[in-house]
């Protein structure tokens, strides 16, 4: 079977959500009278922490990729997009919405880093998102979230990076790089 990278993308982001979350990982908490409990418990939410990150970041760079590339976008590859991106955000929603309010946060920064911001450009990112966010959130709410709906979050999120004039070029190297990807595969 061969897999896409819009594909792999649906499969990753279906695995962040089977992944055990920080609460499920900690068994032991600090301070704890548990004779029982050792640093294992503390590794493993670290580990589950960072692999949970990177899967997201590499999900984001594969949801807009797939969302908006017309390259090798067939339909079928554009419905999984469609579905990754919906489940990116039904999973990540609430702390979206907390990043989007403050213009700063784990998700955004997952966000910016899957679309290839530079970090010297994650503060007008997180500034960019941050004064869109009743649209951008509008289109990510629970309620009414479908895969259309959560494709256009990704779509409108790309469209407001291409229109800066400092995000731009950040963007402009994202798509080269997924075309480069697009057309090794």
């Amino acid at each position: 079977m061969k897999f896409t990278k819009v594909s792999m993308c649906a499969v990753v982001s279906a695995a962040v959500l089977m992944m055990p979350s920080v609460s499920q990982a900690q068994t032991c908490g600090t301070g704890t009278a548990d004779p029982s409990c050792t640093g294992t418990a503390n590794a493993a939410v670290s580990t589950t922490t960072v692999l949970t990150t990177v899967i997201a970041v590499l999900a984001v760079g594969g949801i807009v990729w797939g969302i908006i590339s017309t390259v090798q976008n067939s339909r079928r590859n554009e419905v999984n997009a469609q579905r990754a991106a919906e489940l990116f955000l039904r999973e990540n929603s609430l702390q979206l919405a907390q990043d989007m309010a403050a213009g700063s946060g784990p998700v955004l920064t997952d966000m910016a880093s899957g679309m290839e911001v530079s970090k010297g450009h994650l503060a007008v990112f997180n500034r960019v998102m941050r004064e869109h966010r009743r649209y951008l959130m509008s289109l990510a709410d629970k309620s009414k979230l479908t895969p259309v709906r959560a494709a256009a979050f990704f779509r409108e999120m790309a469209a407001l990076i291409q229109g800066n004039p400092e995000l731009a070029p950040d963007f402009g190297r994202f798509i080269a790089h997924q075309d480069s990807l697009a057309s090794q595969s």
